[in-house]
C-alpha cells in the first residue's frame, strides 16, 4: 500500500490553468474523493496521479518515490475510467486479464487471480461474454475486476458510476464500500456527485476552478464549510445565501429586514475579528424551520414568509419562498402539508448558520 502526495502541483494548458498549486495527501488505505463541478481540475489531478499528464510545476509522489517522471505502467496504480475503457472485441476474462499477460504473470496465478476477483464481484457467469452483452453495471464490475486483479499500491477512479441509473448507483456505492474494506487500497475518486462523495469518502476534497477549497471528513466539511463556494455546492438541496449587514454594538448582530439577529456566543467572538458591512448569511435548508411545526431551536430568529413553491418529495418536502429578497429552500417533513400562498412564520436555527465575506467568500463563522 502507499500514501499519494501532491505538493504544489500545477496544471496548464495553454493559457489556462486548470490545476493551480494544489497540495494535498491521501493517507495509507484511504478513500480520498475529489468533488467539484465539471471544469474544476479533479480529472486533471487524477491524470497527473496516475502520468496521463505531467506537471508543470510540483511533484507527484507515490510511497516513498517522487513519480514526475515515471511512465504510468511502471508508477503500480490501477484506474476505472468514467466510459470503463473495455476492449470491446475481448471476453471478460480476457479484459480482466489483459495486464497480467502484459506483465508476464504465470498463467496458473492468472487464473486464480479471474477466479477470486470474479466471485468477489459475481462476474463468474459472464467470464465468456464480450463487453456488449454486459448490461451497463455488468461492465463497471469488469472494469473494477481489470483494477482489482493488478494488485496495486493505488486505485484511481474517474466518475465510475455516471453511467449507471440512480437505484444502481446506490447499489454499487455500497460494493464500493464494502470493497474498500475488503481491499485496503489507498483510493482516490473523482466526482461531481456530492451524495457520492459523503457517502464514500473517508475525506473530501473540494475543488474549485483549479484550485482546492477544502478537504476534510465529509462531516466536517458539510457543517464547517470554510468559504461560500463549499456550503454552496455540497448539500442537497445547498445552502441558502441571505444578504445581510453586520453590525458591531456592544456585542455582533446580523440586520436583516429590520430586525438584529442575536449570534451564539462563538459567533459573536469570530464576528469581532472583521469589519461591520455587507456580508452573506448561509443557512442550510434543514437549519430554516416552519414555526409550529418543529422544535424552537434554543437560538432562533424568526421572519415572516409567504410560500411560492412546493415540492413534494416523498419522506421529505422542499418549500421555496423568499428571505430578505433572497430565493430560499427549507427542508421540511411531509408530515404537514404546504400549498402555494401560504403564510408561515420562518424560524432561522441561527447557531448552526454561517456567514461569508461578500467578495472572497471566505468564512466569518
Amino acid at each position: 500500500m502507499a500514501k499519494v502526495i501532491l505538493q504544489n502541483v500545477t496544471k496548464r494548458f495553454g493559457k489556462v490553468t486548470a490545476v493551480n498549486h494544489i497540495s494535498l495527501e491521501a493517507e495509507d488505505k484511504e478513500f480520498l474523493v475529489l468533488l467539484g463541478p465539471s471544469g474544476c481540475g479533479k480529472t486533471t489531478t487524477l491524470r497527473m496521479i496516475a502520468g496521463l499528464e505531467l506537471a508543470d510545476e510540483g511533484n507527484v509522489i507515490i510511497g516513498d518515490d517522487i513519480v514526475n517522471d515515471v511512465p504510468p505502467a511502471a508508477r503500480d496504480i490501477a484506474m476505472v475510467f468514467q466510459n470503463y475503457a473495455l476492449y470491446p472485441h475481448m471476453t471478460v476474462r480476457d479484459n480482466i486479464s489483459f495486464g497480467l499477460r502484459l506483465h508476464n504473470i504465470p498463467a496458473k496465478e492468472i487464473e486464480d487471480r479471474i477466479a477470486d476477483v470474479a466471485q468477489m464481484l459475481g462476474l463468474q457467469d459472464y467470464l465468456k461474454r464480450v463487453p456488449k452483452e454486459l448490461s451497463g453495471g455488468q461492465r463497471q464490475r469488469v472494469a473494477l475486476a481489470r483494477a482489482i486483479v493488478r494488485k496495486p499500491k493505488v486505485f484511481l477512479m474517474d466518475e465510475p458510476l455516471s453511467n449507471l441509473d440512480a437505484k444502481l448507483r446506490v447499489q454499487t456505492r455500497e460494493e464500493l464500500i464494502k470493497l474498500h474494506q475488503t481491499l485496503g487500497v489507498t483510493t482516490i475518486y473523482v466526482t461531481h456527485d456530492q451524495v457520492e462523495a459523503m457517502t464514500l469518502g473517508s475525506r473530501v476534497a473540494v475543488m474549485e476552478n483549479g484550485f482546492l477549497r477544502q478537504i476534510g471528513k465529509p462531516r466536517q466539511v458539510y457543517d464547517n464549510p470554510t468559504n461560500k463556494f463549499v456550503a454552496g455546492f455540497v448539500g442537497t438541496p445547498p445552502s441558502n445565501f441571505i444578504p445581510v449587514t453586520l453590525a458591531l454594538a456592544s456585542e455582533p448582530t446580523l440586520e436583516i429586514e429590520g430586525q438584529h439577529v442575536q449570534l451564539s456566543p462563538a459567533q459573536q467572538m469570530a464576528a469581532k475579528s472583521v469589519a461591520p458591512g455587507g456580508y452573506m448569511w448561509g443557512v442550510r435548508p434543514e437549519d430554516l424551520l416552519v414555526n409550529g411545526q418543529s422544535n424552537m431551536p434554543e437560538l432562533a430568529a424568526k421572519f415572516d414568509a409567504t410560500l411560492s413553491f412546493v415540492e413534494m418529495m416523498g419522506s421529505e418536502t422542499f418549500i421555496h419562498t423568499t428571505l430578505a429578497g433572497s430565493p430560499v429552500v427549507i427542508r421540511a417533513s411531509s408530515a404537514y402539508e404546504y400549498a402555494e400562498g401560504d403564510a408561515v412564520k420562518l424560524v432561522v436555527n441561527v447557531a448552526r448558520t454561517h456567514l461569508f465575506h461578500t467578495d472572497s467568500g471566505e468564512a466569518v463563522f
